[in-house]
């Protein structure tokens, strides 16, 4: 998360997290059972960041500010958004 000052790093790191989370279904190989470890481990990581301040730190990243509202469709992320 250290980008030594050149850019923010948690918007990145929280769309990529979200992006995972979007794709588990369309890896290919894995069982239901994997797939469901899988989606655990993830969703589990994703409520451990999902705070206010990462979602202001992905909507105002400069990458992806313009982005993120129109393709904000995920409620969490616009609603930390605006509590702030």
């Amino acid at each position: 998360m250290d980008s030594g000052g050149t850019s923010p790093a948690v918007g990145k790191v929280y769309l990529r997290l979200f992006s995972i989370v979007q794709h588990i279904d369309q890896i290919e190989g894995l069982s239901e059972e994997d797939r469901a470890a899988v989606k655990l481990v993830v969703n589990n990581r994703w409520q451990t960041m999902h705070t206010d301040m990462h979602s202001v730190g992905f909507v105002l990243d400069p990458q992806y500010n313009f982005e993120a509202y129109s393709q904000a469709t995920n409620e969490e992320v616009m609603s930390g958004f605006c509590n702030i």
